[in-house]
């Protein structure tokens, strides 16, 4: 049934396409409207990026910021805060590389987030809990290193494709 809509939609488009109706109804919408529904649908991006980041956290409204300080409490700094700190410090690499308009500058920023998640682990601010969804990527550690995923090979257990 998906697929016929997505068909019949498909046939519509190509039907408003030939008569240039597509283009008066493009036409039609103002510029100030088109800059609007661009600039929300970014924000709605950002907003779901700061949820996976946990910036944003859950709460009545879903508009309340992280607290170090109950994170500290909880005994989840390690986990949970180290990680806060290591989007915000992302986010700040890249916003800072694209104002100097590096090439590259959101990898170089990726890339750059990731080496410090790395460096934190080796040197223990940054525990994997598994069980609240906090990872390792450090396809390098020992196998006494947990890691949640069962495809690499220091994973306690992976077996190989030819078993």
């Amino acid at each position: 049934m998906a697929l016929t809509a997505v068909f019949v939609e498909g046939l519509i488009f190509v039907v408003l396409s030939l008569t240039n109706v597509r283009e008066a109804i493009f036409n039609a919408i103002p510029a100030t409207l088109k800059i609007a529904v661009s600039v929300g649908i970014g924000l709605f991006i950002t907003f779901i990026g700061l949820q996976n980041a946990h910036i944003v956290v859950d709460s009545a409204t879903l508009v309340s910021v992280f607290s170090f300080k109950g994170s500290i409490a909880n005994g989840t700094f390690n986990s949970e805060g180290i990680t806060v700190l290591l989007a915000i410090l992302g986010i700040l690499i890249t916003a800072i590389l694209m104002l100097r308009n590096v090439k590259g500058a959101i990898l170089l920023g990726i890339i750059a987030t990731w080496v410090l998640g790395i460096i934190c682990q080796l040197i223990g601010l940054y525990v994997p809990n598994p069980e609240a969804g906090f990872y390792s990527a450090a396809l390098f550690l020992p196998e006494s290193s947990p890691c949640p995923l069962p495809l690499l090979p220091h994973s306690s257990n992976w077996t190989s494709p030819a078993s």
